[in-house]
């Protein structure tokens, strides 16, 4: 799978992980989770990338991109949870907990069409 892809598929799992837990977070898992989410939407600016490319690049040199696929997206992207929770003090409990109970197969595919869809519309270069 391309960078770019993985990423957008990254992005609508954390982004649906968000919309299913957000009621039971407290106010600091809120505050991380909504803006980690805003920060890496790539619809948020109507150009197909986030805010920054930064957590793009931290996640294409975290995660083995080539190697993604439906069978294992959801779980690179509790791996990757994991990383920048350590690496930033973020508490990403309750989302990695959330995402391992809502991503099912149907989900991660819905995940997969969003990003190639985006990946179609925006052309992106990797």
């Amino acid at each position: 799978m391309k960078k770019r892809e993985s990423f957008l598929a990254f992005y609508y799992l954390i982004n649906e992980c968000f919309f299913a837990c957000k009621d039971e977070l407290s106010e600091d898992e809120n505050f991380y989770l909504a803006g980690f989410a805003s920060s890496i939407c790539p619809e948020l600016w109507g150009c197909g990338k986030p805010i920054t490319d930064a957590d793009f690049d931290l996640w294409a040199a975290q995660i083995d991109t080539e190697a993604l696929n439906k069978d294992n997206m959801a779980e690179a992207a509790v791996r990757f949870l994991d990383y920048y929770e350590n690496r930033f003090q973020f508490d990403f409990k309750k989302a990695k907990e959330t995402l391992r109970r809502i991503a099912t197969p149907q989900m991660v595919e819905d995940a997969l069409d969003y990003a190639r869809d985006m990946y179609e519309e925006y052309d992106y270069d990797d």
